[in-house]
């Protein structure tokens, strides 16, 4: 979308990411109209709004003065916006302002002229200017300097001078182009600071006091306040980026360098799993491993204050529990908490995010024993799958498989069938949260639509019970070559009832699983036969 006035290379763009905010763009765009420099265009980039986000900007767009241009994307966050925007870009500065905020009449003014004020034969040097922000009562927001303008760096603004806060401020567009927000990791939230230390390894800004911005504290949950486990692959990237590059500033901050250190390992604790050290210095390797107790006392922090008691039984589990012992006391452990469950818990095992029910004991290996949760499974699904294309998970409860098979086979079409309308809405929310895009979650049974499986050619049963049903009621198709069953009870009768609708077991040694072929017995790989 664009309304025809847009200039081809104006001196500024102002650039809002938003989601679901049509109640308040309107007056975000009234202040941009009321700005006194007007060397300027609005891009917006629409981060999948379901709302009438696109109406609204179509509407403000026929009849402002000034140009505008619309960008939609499907919902990946704040950072893919920010990326898309910095690369539509026509401006040779780049200000961000929040779809919910407003700038005052002056700002883009006001930081105009101070970067004007700077040095000609300097200016290479420096990524932009940031202003400061009042509140929707006019009190400013954040700690003054000691001076202003002050020429100083985002790494050291915020490590050493501690000038946390709203702020706001432009960058050179071409700056921003070298800096972008990793895209590979899957999340919907990384920290700005990653790109801001990212570009003061090379660049210097210019700060000052004059306000420029009105935050609105409206109340409505913002990305930076999802939980610890929610933004925890965010916190991830932004804390282990941070301590591997200013690690050596522990001299000259201390303080935050430590709690660099904290935030990382707080981060992998909530994931199970370490960002890696092998680019760290030897102090940041030291400081990662010195700030372990206070980093597990945060993450049992987190973890009480998001499931109660639950929540400290969980971090024991986690740190201690592997093997079969730790399956058996997962499950006892997870008995007493079947009443005292607070809906469903976001947890991270095995590079996948899944979303579960606490109360259903057929999590609780998920949940307190997840180094050693279906191994075993894990290993035959990843080698056996990706030679499908139409896979199939059917049975009560099976998110956890239906993600790994997503990851295992990017190029496959998904179906995971459940019976019960909530688990297939946490299937859903689990493949949104994992970035997999290629889970088709049904709720249906035999009853419902006994030919969901007709096109399959790969169906994993989460129990002999399920196979048992559609077997015997002829509901799979013609083109089903395996079947996975979990179940250690896989008995004659089962060998019998699959051997009848054309199916053998071949030799794969696994305690927990069978697996059945209407080809010739699968050749085992080495190490499972």
């Amino acid at each position: 979308m664009n309304n025809g006035r847009a200039p081809q290379n104006p001196a500024f763009t102002i650039f809002t990411p938003t989601f679901n905010r049509a109640g308040t763009l309107e007056r975000l765009f009234d202040s941009i109209a009321r700005q006194t420099f007007r060397d300027f265009e609005w891009l917006v980039v629409d981060d999948g709004s379901t709302d009438d986000t696109a109406t609204l900007i179509a509407r403000l767009a026929a009849h402002a003065n000034f140009p505008i241009r619309y960008r939609h994307q499907p919902n990946a966050g704040k950072h893919i916006a920010f990326n898309n925007g910095v690369r539509e870009a026509r401006g040779e500065f780049f200000l961000t302002i929040d779809s919910d905020d407003e700038l005052m009449p002056e700002a883009v003014a006001v930081l105009y002229d101070s970067w004007l004020s700077i040095p000609a034969v300097e200016r290479h040097g420096f990524t932009g200017v940031t202003a400061r922000c009042v509140d929707q009562h006019g009190h400013l927001v954040g700690k003054q300097l000691d001076r202003s303008p002050l020429d100083s760096d985002s790494a050291e603004a915020t490590l050493i001078l501690d000038m946390l806060g709203e702020r706001i401020g432009f960058h050179r567009t071409d700056v921003l182009r070298a800096h972008l927000f990793p895209t590979h990791l899957p999340t919907r939230f990384i920290p700005e600071g990653r790109v801001w230390l990212d570009i003061a390894r090379r660049y210097r800004t210019r700060f000052i006091e004059t306000p420029a911005r009105i935050f609105h504290d409206h109340g409505a949950p913002r990305l930076s306040a999802l939980d610890r486990s929610q933004r925890a692959w965010g916190d991830l990237e932004y804390h282990h980026f941070a301590l591997a590059h200013y690690a050596a500033w522990w001299r000259r901050a201390p303080v935050a360098v430590v709690k660099l250190a904290i935030g990382m390992r707080r981060a992998e604790l909530h994931l199970g799993r370490s960002g890696g050290r092998a680019n760290f210095p030897r102090i940041a390797r030291l400081l990662a491993f010195a700030v372990e107790p206070v980093a597990s006392l945060a993450y049992a922090r987190d973890l009480y204050s998001q499931h109660g008691g639950m929540g400290t039984r969980l971090l024991l589990a986690r740190l201690l529990l592997r093997g079969r012992a730790g399956r058996r006391f997962s499950t006892l452990m997870g008995r007493r908490d079947r009443d005292r469950a607070r809906g469903a818990i976001t947890i991270h095992v095995a590079d996948v995010t899944s979303v579960i029910d606490p109360a259903d004991t057929r999590n609780h290996e998920l949940l307190f024993s997840p180094k050693t949760a279906k191994l075993e499974l894990l290993a035959v699904l990843r080698t056996l799958a990706p030679r499908h294309r139409r896979i199939a998970t059917v049975g009560d409860n099976v998110t956890f498989v239906a993600l790994q098979l997503a990851r295992a086979v990017p190029q496959a079409a998904i179906l995971a069938v459940e019976q019960d309308p909530a688990q297939s809405d946490r299937t859903r929310a689990a493949a949104w949260a994992s970035y997999v895009n290629n889970i088709i979650a049904a709720t249906a049974s035999l009853t419902t639509d006994p030919h969901v499986l007709d096109d399959r050619d790969f169906v994993y049963f989460d129990g002999i019970a399920a196979v048992q049903a559609w077997v015997n009621a002829g509901a799979i198709g013609s083109g089903l070559v395996d079947i996975v069953v979990e179940d250690p009870d896989a008995d004659a009768t089962l060998a019998s009832l699959l051997a009848r609708a054309g199916y053998w077991r071949t030799p794969w040694t696994a305690s927990t699983i069978s697996v059945w072929s209407r080809a010739p017995a699968t050749p085992v790989p080495p190490g499972n036969g």
